[in-house]
């Protein structure tokens, strides 16, 4: 595992204090935000552009499978303002949502642009490559951000 604060510099010293996470490195590394960590967020079903609400994650449409952008707040579920590392998504990065109380529900997308900071919230453009069985209203989601 990678030091966190030499993987992302620009992180705050408190949130990389305050975070529980795991970096993951490949080998040989290949640039400085290469790798992935895992957050937790609540899911909402809403599909409003809107922010979700402090601590929840949407998608612009009820159906997981047709999302195309995710709406994500800037906080992860522990009160965290992880928004650096949100603006640090861009195209060809991967996003994996899993439902933490049953793993049979379960989302990966593709990140198809740079992300969108929309004040306390950021606007992340998808495409869904796989579904597992829908997630459900206000259940936590690990969400795993991999960096490619």
């Amino acid at each position: 595992m990678a030091d966190i604060k030499n993987r992302f510099p620009s992180l705050p010293q408190e949130l990389v204090d305050a975070l529980d996470i795991e970096v993951s490195e490949p080998d040989p590394p290949r640039d400085a935000f290469t790798g992935s960590l895992t957050l937790e967020w609540e899911w909402d079903t809403g599909t409003t552009d809107a922010d979700p609400g402090t601590g929840k994650v949407r998608g612009n449409d009820p159906t997981q499978a047709s999302i195309s952008e995710f709406f994500i707040n800037d906080e992860s579920s522990n009160g965290k303002d992880v928004s650096t590392l949100l603006t640090k998504l861009d195209n060809g990065d991967v996003i994996i949502f899993t439902e933490e109380q049953d793993t049979s529900r379960w989302i990966i997308a593709d990140v198809t642009g740079s992300t969108t900071d929309a004040a306390t919230y950021f606007k992340i453009p998808v495409s869904i490559s796989q579904t597992g069985n829908p997630v459900r209203n206000k259940r936590l989601l690990a969400v795993q951000l991999v960096f490619t």
